[in-house]
Protein backbone atom coordinates (compact mmCIF):
# COMPACT_ATOMS: atom_id res chain seq x y z
CA UNK A 1 0.00 0.00 0.00
CA UNK A 2 1.76 3.28 -1.04
CA UNK A 3 2.06 6.16 1.51
CA UNK A 4 0.63 9.11 1.05
CA UNK A 5 2.66 12.24 0.35
CA UNK A 6 2.90 15.11 2.92
CA UNK A 7 0.76 17.61 0.49
CA UNK A 8 -1.84 14.82 0.22
CA UNK A 9 -2.08 13.46 3.90
CA UNK A 10 -5.89 13.68 5.59
CA UNK A 11 -6.34 16.62 7.24
CA UNK A 12 -7.93 17.36 10.58
CA UNK A 13 -11.15 19.71 11.03
CA UNK A 14 -11.13 23.03 8.45
CA UNK A 15 -7.21 22.80 7.82
CA UNK A 16 -6.23 22.73 3.73
CA UNK A 17 -2.97 22.19 1.84
CA UNK A 18 -1.90 24.95 -0.16
CA UNK A 19 1.05 26.54 -0.93
CA UNK A 20 1.93 28.86 0.85
CA UNK A 21 0.90 32.85 -0.41
CA UNK A 22 3.66 34.73 -2.25
CA UNK A 23 2.15 37.44 -0.26
CA UNK A 24 -0.50 38.32 2.51
CA UNK A 25 -1.76 41.71 1.23
CA UNK A 26 -4.24 38.87 -1.24
CA UNK A 27 -5.72 37.42 1.45
CA UNK A 28 -5.85 39.86 4.02
CA UNK A 29 -7.22 43.59 4.20
CA UNK A 30 -4.37 46.43 4.70
CA UNK A 31 -3.59 47.92 7.96
CA UNK A 32 -5.34 51.09 8.80
CA UNK A 33 -5.33 53.64 11.77
CA UNK A 34 -8.35 51.43 13.27
CA UNK A 35 -6.31 48.37 13.24
CA UNK A 36 -5.50 46.74 16.47
CA UNK A 37 -1.73 46.50 17.27
CA UNK A 38 -2.68 43.29 19.17
CA UNK A 39 -4.15 41.75 15.75
CA UNK A 40 -2.35 38.36 16.32
CA UNK A 41 -3.81 34.91 15.36
CA UNK A 42 -5.50 32.65 17.23
CA UNK A 43 -2.88 30.66 19.04
CA UNK A 44 -5.24 27.43 18.25
CA UNK A 45 -4.49 28.34 14.32
CA UNK A 46 -1.56 25.38 13.23
CA UNK A 47 0.85 25.90 10.41
CA UNK A 48 3.24 23.19 9.91
CA UNK A 49 5.62 23.50 6.85
CA UNK A 50 6.35 20.22 4.35
CA UNK A 51 8.05 19.46 1.48
CA UNK A 52 5.65 21.04 -1.38
CA UNK A 53 2.84 22.03 0.65
CA UNK A 54 2.18 23.84 4.00
CA UNK A 55 -0.66 22.57 6.15
CA UNK A 56 -2.50 25.60 7.27
CA UNK A 57 -5.75 25.88 9.66
CA UNK A 58 -7.29 29.24 9.58
CA UNK A 59 -9.21 30.32 12.64
CA UNK A 60 -10.57 33.34 13.62
CA UNK A 61 -8.38 35.92 15.05
CA UNK A 62 -9.28 37.10 18.46
CA UNK A 63 -10.80 40.70 16.97
CA UNK A 64 -12.42 41.21 13.69
CA UNK A 65 -11.45 44.55 12.63
CA UNK A 66 -14.67 44.58 11.05
CA UNK A 67 -16.06 45.13 14.43
CA UNK A 68 -14.35 47.79 15.78
CA UNK A 69 -17.18 49.95 15.40
CA UNK A 70 -19.03 48.23 18.22
CA UNK A 71 -18.38 49.98 21.53
CA UNK A 72 -17.69 46.91 23.84
CA UNK A 73 -15.14 45.27 21.05
CA UNK A 74 -13.02 48.24 21.11
CA UNK A 75 -13.12 48.74 25.02
CA UNK A 76 -12.04 45.21 24.86
CA UNK A 77 -9.18 46.36 22.15
CA UNK A 78 -8.04 49.02 23.40
CA UNK A 79 -8.07 47.36 27.20
CA UNK A 80 -6.13 44.57 25.77
CA UNK A 81 -3.70 46.85 24.37
CA UNK A 82 -3.09 49.27 27.24
CA UNK A 83 -2.81 46.13 29.53
CA UNK A 84 0.17 44.75 27.01
CA UNK A 85 1.69 48.05 26.73
CA UNK A 86 1.76 48.67 30.11
CA UNK A 87 3.72 45.11 30.88
CA UNK A 88 6.16 45.31 28.41
CA UNK A 89 7.12 49.17 29.50
CA UNK A 90 7.29 48.25 33.20
CA UNK A 91 10.76 46.94 33.23
CA UNK A 92 11.77 50.27 31.23
CA UNK A 93 9.88 52.70 33.39
CA UNK A 94 11.44 51.30 36.66
CA UNK A 95 14.78 51.39 35.31
CA UNK A 96 14.46 55.38 34.60
CA UNK A 97 12.78 56.23 37.55
CA UNK A 98 16.04 54.50 38.87
CA UNK A 99 18.03 56.60 36.99
CA UNK A 100 16.52 59.92 37.57
CA UNK A 101 15.96 59.09 41.35
CA UNK A 102 19.61 59.72 41.29
CA UNK A 103 19.59 63.38 40.20
CA UNK A 104 16.77 63.96 42.36
CA UNK A 105 17.76 63.03 45.50
CA UNK A 106 20.91 64.61 45.52
CA UNK A 107 19.67 67.69 44.05
CA UNK A 108 17.29 67.30 47.22
CA UNK A 109 19.83 67.02 49.81
CA UNK A 110 22.48 69.29 48.36
CA UNK A 111 19.35 72.20 48.58
CA UNK A 112 19.98 71.96 52.06
CA UNK A 113 23.79 72.62 52.27
CA UNK A 114 23.32 76.44 50.32
CA UNK A 115 23.10 77.76 46.89
CA UNK A 116 26.47 77.56 46.31
CA UNK A 117 25.97 73.91 46.75
CA UNK A 118 23.09 73.51 44.37
CA UNK A 119 24.17 75.50 41.90
CA UNK A 120 27.23 73.47 41.63
CA UNK A 121 25.77 69.92 41.80
CA UNK A 122 23.13 71.10 39.22
CA UNK A 123 26.38 72.86 36.97
CA UNK A 124 28.31 69.07 37.35
CA UNK A 125 25.06 67.22 36.41
CA UNK A 126 24.48 69.26 33.19
CA UNK A 127 27.86 68.93 32.46
CA UNK A 128 28.26 65.35 32.83
CA UNK A 129 24.82 64.50 31.15
CA UNK A 130 25.93 66.57 28.37
CA UNK A 131 29.54 65.08 27.68
CA UNK A 132 28.99 61.77 29.01
CA UNK A 133 25.67 60.27 29.25
CA UNK A 134 24.37 61.79 26.03
CA UNK A 135 26.43 60.38 23.90
CA UNK A 136 26.59 56.50 26.21
CA UNK A 137 22.78 56.75 25.52
CA UNK A 138 22.92 57.07 21.96
CA UNK A 139 25.27 54.13 21.54
CA UNK A 140 23.06 52.13 24.16
CA UNK A 141 20.05 53.00 21.66
CA UNK A 142 21.72 51.93 19.01
CA UNK A 143 22.15 48.14 20.61
CA UNK A 144 18.22 47.80 21.46
CA UNK A 145 18.12 48.11 17.58
CA UNK A 146 21.12 46.12 16.45
CA UNK A 147 20.96 43.33 19.22
CA UNK A 148 17.32 43.10 18.24
CA UNK A 149 17.63 42.58 15.32
CA UNK A 150 20.34 39.72 15.70
CA UNK A 151 18.11 37.09 18.02
CA UNK A 152 15.32 37.75 16.12
CA UNK A 153 17.00 37.57 12.45
CA UNK A 154 20.04 36.04 12.56
CA UNK A 155 20.40 32.29 12.47
CA UNK A 156 23.85 32.94 15.06
CA UNK A 157 22.94 34.41 17.96
CA UNK A 158 26.20 35.11 19.13
CA UNK A 159 26.38 37.99 16.54
CA UNK A 160 24.14 39.80 19.49
CA UNK A 161 27.30 39.27 21.75
CA UNK A 162 29.41 40.43 18.84
CA UNK A 163 27.41 44.17 19.04
CA UNK A 164 27.61 44.01 22.68
CA UNK A 165 31.23 43.67 23.08
CA UNK A 166 31.74 46.56 20.09
CA UNK A 167 28.91 48.53 22.52
CA UNK A 168 31.08 48.20 25.34
CA UNK A 169 33.99 48.83 23.56
CA UNK A 170 32.37 52.19 22.03
CA UNK A 171 30.99 53.35 25.60
CA UNK A 172 34.46 52.04 27.66
CA UNK A 173 36.42 54.42 24.86
CA UNK A 174 34.15 57.07 25.46
CA UNK A 175 34.59 57.22 28.75
CA UNK A 176 38.44 57.13 28.80
CA UNK A 177 38.62 60.13 26.11
CA UNK A 178 35.60 62.04 28.40
CA UNK A 179 37.48 61.37 31.62
CA UNK A 180 40.30 63.90 31.55
CA UNK A 181 38.43 66.89 30.61
CA UNK A 182 35.51 66.19 33.46
CA UNK A 183 38.38 65.14 36.04
CA UNK A 184 39.72 68.61 35.26
CA UNK A 185 36.60 70.58 35.42
CA UNK A 186 37.46 73.22 37.80
CA UNK A 187 40.22 74.46 36.08
CA UNK A 188 38.30 74.37 33.01
CA UNK A 189 35.08 76.54 34.92
CA UNK A 190 37.98 78.98 36.05
CA UNK A 191 39.26 79.92 32.64
CA UNK A 192 35.70 80.45 31.86
CA UNK A 193 35.15 82.91 34.00
CA UNK A 194 33.55 81.10 36.66
CA UNK A 195 32.81 81.43 39.76
CA UNK A 196 35.98 80.25 41.81
CA UNK A 197 33.74 78.56 44.99
CA UNK A 198 31.29 77.18 42.28
CA UNK A 199 33.93 75.87 40.50
CA UNK A 200 35.92 74.38 43.01
CA UNK A 201 32.47 72.72 44.43
CA UNK A 202 31.50 71.17 41.22
CA UNK A 203 35.43 69.76 40.62
CA UNK A 204 34.78 67.71 44.16
CA UNK A 205 31.20 66.57 42.60
CA UNK A 206 32.36 65.79 39.56
CA UNK A 207 34.89 64.09 40.95
CA UNK A 208 32.35 62.02 42.95
CA UNK A 209 29.97 61.77 40.03
CA UNK A 210 33.04 60.02 37.72
CA UNK A 211 33.57 56.90 40.68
Amino acid sequence: MATPSSSQATLPGNCSSTPLPASSSSSSPSPSEATPLLLHPDPTANVTHTDSAATLCWTAGPVDESNLDDPRVLRKVVKEEAVWLTVSALLMTLTYICEYSFVFVNVVVLGHLGPNALGAASLAFTTNNLINYGPVSGYAGALDTFCSTAFTASSDKRVVGFHLQRGLFAAVLHYCLTFPFLWNIEWILLVAKQDPEIARLCGQFMRMLLF
